[in-house]
């Protein structure tokens, strides 16, 4: 990081805010646990050599909004566009697929 800049980086310990407790298990198992450090905020990441390699913001530890990607002479290389509609998509259908199994053996079992 160079010389003149403060460190704006920083790890939150544990699993990510607003996780819905039903979906804890699938966390765990897709890699994440209790003392997985998680990304949150606007983050600058810089080589060794202190050359930014890209900056963004960070929400629950996943890449959300326009992130700047670099060069190795620190020019502007890319800038590409994240959002969380993926994740929102995977809950609802967790959601809904639950939904269905439940009301299809509650039928089941009233007959």
């Amino acid at each position: 990081m160079p010389k003149n800049e403060t460190h704006l980086n920083c790890y939150k310990y544990g699993w990510p805010e607003n996780l819905p407790r039903f979906l804890i298990p699938f966390y765990a198992m897709t890699g994440g646990s209790k003392s997985h450090r998680i990304k949150e905020g606007y983050w600058k990441e810089y080589s060794p050599r202190h050359n930014l390699i890209y900056e963004g913001e960070f929400k629950h530890n996943k890449k959300v909004g326009e992130f700047k990607y670099y060069d190795i002479n620190g020019k502007l290389e890319s800038i590409k566009k994240y959002s969380n509609a993926y994740w929102v998509w995977i809950t609802v259908t967790i959601v809904l697929f639950s939904t269905i199994i439940f009301i299809w053996k509650k039928r089941k079992n009233a007959q």
